[in-house]
């Protein structure tokens, strides 16, 4: 644990040396756009993606793109949801809208893809104070997908997707696991 200005810092890699100057330098170079603050809580040094989950969240792409286009939403690689002060950053952000922005209100779909110590699971009650529709957590090391949408104010479980009108299970039998 550290800070910044005031923000509480969780190092994902604990035992970092010279921490400050560390966050100094990710901020000079731009290293810190993908990191994350969660309710005053700075997330960062979060380890690389692992070979299943890059080779993963790539077919989740290939699977989703047409869904996405025909419901008429864009597709984002690790778009801010919220705002500069509490934000989140999934694998993937399908919006509907202009995305000429930093940071996104809310999202129809968000895509986490699981790696080992990851906080993708931690994320439900963030997504569905910001009205995420959909929440879709896929796990490599499980050949799994786990779909979830927003009802009241949680996300539930469901075997299709309303926001891309698909099967949950037409998605999984499309990746190369």
């Amino acid at each position: 644990m550290g800070s910044l200005g005031g923000v509480e810092i969780v190092v994902l890699a604990p035992g970092t040396p010279g921490l400050d100057e560390l966050l100094d330098e990710r901020r000079r170079v731009g290293l810190d756009a993908r990191e994350e603050i969660w309710e005053g809580e700075y997330h960062l040094m979060v380890p690389g993606p692992s070979g299943p989950h890059g080779h993963l969240d790539m077919e989740l792409t290939v699977a989703l793109r047409p869904h996405a286009r025909a419901a008429g939403l864009a597709g984002l690689i690790q778009a801010n949801i919220g705002g500069p002060d509490d934000h989140r950053v999934p694998d993937q952000s399908y919006v509907a809208g202009p995305i000429d922005r930093t940071y996104f209100d809310t999202a129809a779909l968000v895509v986490e893809v699981v790696s080992p110590g990851d906080e993708s699971w931690n994320k439900f009650d963030f997504f569905a104070a910001h009205g995420v529709e959909e929440v879709l957590i896929a796990d490599p090391e499980t050949a799994s997908l786990h779909w979830f949408r927003l009802v009241g104010d949680a996300h539930a479980a469901v075997d299709r997707s309303t926001v891309l009108d698909v099967a949950v299970a037409d998605i999984h039998r499309s990746i190369d696991w």
